[in-house]
């Protein structure tokens, strides 16, 4: 928030907390000093800065007065002279409010945005009249074995911290980061020299550690990527806050989110650099405290009443066993829970303002020896996904691809034709929060029943709020489905201009990867005035055993560019009109009708023409059993159903979710239950409501 200051008094004292204190450590002084804590965490400074050759670490005060005059410290004035009032006059003002703040002050304004109000009257110089200030975020930077890395390049807080740990301290710089891409110190661990760990929530963004990881900025063999899929909460905004190393042997997690049952639990992606000096998945979506018993430490699970809500389990190491809690329950607590090890382990607490100044630093460099990972073999449901190829094709598979629901709201560009969205009057971030728990939920359930689930993260600035809805921007077929031919990855033409934002580079790229063969259909949305459109496999239900597809005609589905689908790809197909029972047109196929190995649903009713809709069923009955669904089950979304395999293949479900397997009847379940193993569904209302989608619509096969 913004605070003032009136002419008499031009800053608040250092201790107000209104501000934070900029990480220069040579602001600490008095009493703070004289602690063992500080004492230690200055030789570990002492130690960091020598790994960087840097043997000393003094500032300037007339070189931060000359940045701040550059990039800080706007001036307003107020003139009640009739003559203009020169610049000089105001650089003057300016210069000489700077040179009234003592030292602390001085290193302090390097965190704040400065505004002054000036007053010139007649010939007198010009004065101030108050200040007002606005805390600025120095988060975005972390220190590497190999140097510095900054975030927020372009802005006045990117500036800040590169003038305090380039220009001052003299930390070389191995990259910085442009705004949208964000990072923060907090989300950063150095484990051990070839063991990062990095955490993605709401502070550091997937796309920024991807963009790291292809600069090879890290410094080591492996990284951990700890990514918040499903918790975003601002209480736990990092990865410090959730997690924390005693030693080299012991981990502290908090019990907030730990467990592999647990909704806000954290998943973690294994990153090995191979030979050719690129970063490759190794491990993906394991759970945090698993991944911490692979990689060979004892995890130690901090009960939740013992973990404070402002700091988390967030620790200062430093070296030799010594580590520093602000909390000093939290210390007694682990004090009294830590097993014995073979390496000392010495708990302090102090006042976490007299270490914030150095915590920064410490936190991002200080290295904590890793044990020796397990060699225990990894489980196969957290091993990189490849494409199958088998000899004969099939109609579900047991791989899918999900994208987690950050950022998901109504959708104005979608409302226009989805009739089944409805208008909530939930709070955006109540919307978020409700469809991250229930897509936790389900990704829970699946991984459960034995399905490899590969999870990918949307990002808020990528303004794409239905990207939980993969299935209809790709599809994939293997080699057997095409006949023998190459397999094939395709990418379709989108209506809404916020789904198309949903084709994210580094999926499209790592899918492209799996592929002999991309058909890419895109171009057809600047087709015409408006462009025409088929959304993948929303707009497409295919039996892919036999190569039949099946598209019902609307906006998101031209019928010309459905034959020519089917023409690249050997399908035949059937195409068709529905409309739902206000005579709405049926935005997608798949919520009126699913095809299974050899069970379907259809709902016939809403396929007006006679003979449009005898086609759909001849083609139908020719192999499989229908289930037939009245209007209203559609409008319950008990089409939008999806046959998946569960225990590595071996046995079929149905997935649906619990609206829809509550409005099926007992008739019709018994029927479905006769040709596959398990009717599976999971609550997803507030998803279906807002999105319009079901939970078909959240799995993007992977063949």
């Amino acid at each position: 928030r913004k605070m003032s200051a009136s002419a008499s008094q031009p800053w608040p004292s250092v201790h107000n907390k209104a501000y934070r204190a900029v990480p220069i450590p040579t602001s600490l002084g008095g009493a703070a000093s004289a602690s063992p804590e500080i004492a230690k965490a200055h030789a570990a400074l002492d130690s960091i800065f020598a790994s960087h050759n840097i043997s000393k670490f003094t500032y300037s005060r007339a070189d931060i007065e000359t940045f701040l005059l550059e990039n800080n410290v706007h001036a307003q004035l107020h003139t009640e002279n009739i003559r203009p009032v020169s610049a000089e006059a105001v650089l003057a003002a300016r210069r000489a409010f700077l040179a009234s703040l003592s030292d602390t002050q001085i290193i302090h304004a390097l965190g704040s945005k400065i505004s002054l109000n000036l007053l010139a009257v007649g010939d007198l110089p010009v004065t101030v009249q108050n200040v007002s200030f606005e805390p600025v975020s120095l988060q975005q930077a972390f220190i590497t074995a190999k140097g510095l890395v900054l975030g927020a390049k372009d802005s006045y807080a990117g500036k800040s911290l590169k003038f305090i740990f380039h220009n001052t301290l003299g930390f070389s710089i191995v990259y910085e980061l442009s705004e949208p891409l964000n990072i923060a110190w907090n989300d950063y661990i150095q484990a051990a020299g070839n063991l990062v760990f990095i955490g993605t929530s709401t502070s550091t963004s997937d796309e920024a550690v991807r963009t790291l990881l292809r600069a090879d900025v890290f410094g080591g063999a492996t990284v951990a990527l700890v990514r918040d899929l499903f918790d975003r909460n601002p209480a736990r905004p990092s990865l410090s806050s959730v997690l924390s190393f005693l030693n080299q042997d012991i981990a502290l997690v908090s019990g907030v989110v730990s467990g592999k049952e647990n909704l806000r639990r954290r998943l973690v992606t294994e990153y090995q650099r191979g030979s050719s000096g690129t970063y490759e998945e190794v491990i993906v979506d394991m759970e945090l405290t698993e991944y911490l018993k692979h990689r060979g430490y004892a995890v130690l699970v901090a009960d939740e009443k013992v973990v404070p809500a402002a700091s988390g389990v967030s620790s200062l190491h430093l070296g030799e066993g010594h580590v520093v809690f602000g909390d000093a329950a939290l210390a007694d607590w682990v004090r009294a829970q830590t097993p014995r090890t073979s390496h000392p382990l010495h708990v302090h607490t102090a006042d976490a303002a007299n270490v914030s100044n150095l915590v920064w630093i410490l936190r991002s460099a200080a290295s904590v020896l890793a044990p020796t990972a397990s060699d225990v073999p990894v489980h196969w449901q957290c091993l990189p996904w490849k494409a199958a190829n088998p000899e004969k094709a099939a109609q579900s598979t047991h791989k899918i691809l999900m994208v987690d629901p950050v950022g998901f709201i109504s959708n104005p560009q979608t409302l226009v034709d989805n009739h089944f969205m409805k208008k909530s009057e939930l709070e955006v971030f109540q919307v978020e929060r409700l469809a991250l728990e229930e897509a936790s939920r389900f990704h829970l359930e699946l991984v459960r029943e034995g399905v490899h689930v590969y999870m990918n993260c949307n990002e808020r600035f990528y303004g794409a709020p239905d990207a939980l809805f993969p299935n209809n921007w790709f599809s994939t077929h293997n080699r057997a489905e095409m006949g023998g031919g190459p397999s094939t990855l395709v990418l379709y033409p989108m209506k809404a201009p916020a789904r198309r934002a949903e084709r994210r580079h580094h999926m499209v790229q790592n899918l492209m990867s799996k592929y002999d063969r991309v058909v890419t259909m895109t171009s057809w949305e600047e087709s015409g005035a408006a462009g025409i459109f088929l959304e993948g496999t929303g707009s497409l239900v295919l039996d892919r055993v036999r190569r039949v597809a099946y598209c019902l005609i609307s906006q998101r589905a031209d019928k010309d560019v459905f034959l020519q689908w089917c023409n690249l790809t050997g399908y035949t197909p059937v195409a068709f009109h529905a409309h739902d029972k206000k005579g709405l047109v049926i935005y997608h196929t798949n919520v009126m009708m699913a095809v299974g190995t050899t069970v379907a649903v259809l709902c016939a009713d809403s396929i007006r023409d006679p003979e449009e809709r005898r086609n759909v069923i001849e083609h139908l009955s020719k192999t499989h059993h229908i289930v037939y669904i009245t209007l209203d089950q559609m409008d319950a979304f008990c089409g939008n159903v999806l046959e998946v395999r569960g225990d590595e293949g071996a046995k079929k479900m149905l997935i649906m979710s619990t609206r829809a397997y509550d409005a099926f009847t007992k008739e019709q379940k018994e029927d479905m239950l006769k040709h596959v193993d398990k009717l599976f569904h999971v609550p997803i209302p507030t998803i279906e409501d807002i999105g319009g989608g079901g939970v078909r619509c959240m799995m993007g096969e992977l063949f």
